[in-house]
């Protein structure tokens, strides 16, 4: 069986340049709408202040694509800090996996349990990694169980593939074979 872990996020961000342009046309559309120049300055910055974490997140995307793995964590950190979930999750796999900062358990179960908070299913397979296989936290087969049918239950694949192990080796649960099958049949014949 295939069992799967996190990496830093590396989706298609050429689209992230064309989101941010989208962003600040949005706050130039607020603030030149508005009847008098305070009150549209006043939408740009409700406008702002809710995606400014956002924005960041964006831009730190676009530099790791375009190589600057220095820029992007600064992004990134920044973007976490503001409470963006898929930087708090990234940021997070960064420091569990050592990529572009030096390899840090308790910084990346923070920042995972952060993103989790939030229900970033991502984030929630990777704490369930980390709990099974003790990674900053003692092994806890039924805390990685937790975070494992969380983060499936939102229809994350590998953290179904995840559980379906613990399922099937009986780990933190009793063995259940035909769980894990039921949990295979599901993924598979969708």
């Amino acid at each position: 069986m295939f069992r799967r872990e996190m990496s830093p996020h590396r989706g298609d961000v050429r689209r992230a340049p064309c989101a941010l342009l989208g962003l600040a046309a949005a706050i130039a559309l607020a603030a030149c709408s508005a009847p008098d120049p305070r009150a549209g300055l006043d939408r740009a910055a409700s406008l702002i202040a809710g995606h400014v974490a956002h924005a960041q997140y964006q831009l730190g995307l676009s530099l790791r694509e375009a190589g600057d793995d220095a820029a992007w964590l600064a992004w990134l950190q920044r973007a976490a800090e503001g409470g963006n979930a898929g930087a708090q999750r990234d940021l997070g796999i960064a420091y569990a996996k050592g990529a572009g900062v030096a390899r840090d358990d308790a910084r990346a179960l923070r920042w995972l349990r952060l993103a989790a908070a939030a229900h970033d299913a991502p984030a929630q397979n990777q704490l369930g990694w980390m709990f099974e296989n003790g990674l900053g936290v003692e092994p806890d087969d039924a805390e990685a169980a937790r975070w494992y049918r969380l983060a499936a239950r939102q229809g994350h694949p590998a953290a179904r593939d995840n559980l379906d192990f613990l399922y099937m080796h009986g780990r933190a649960l009793p063995a259940d074979p035909a769980e894990a099958r039921r949990l295979y049949r599901a993924r598979t014949f969708r």
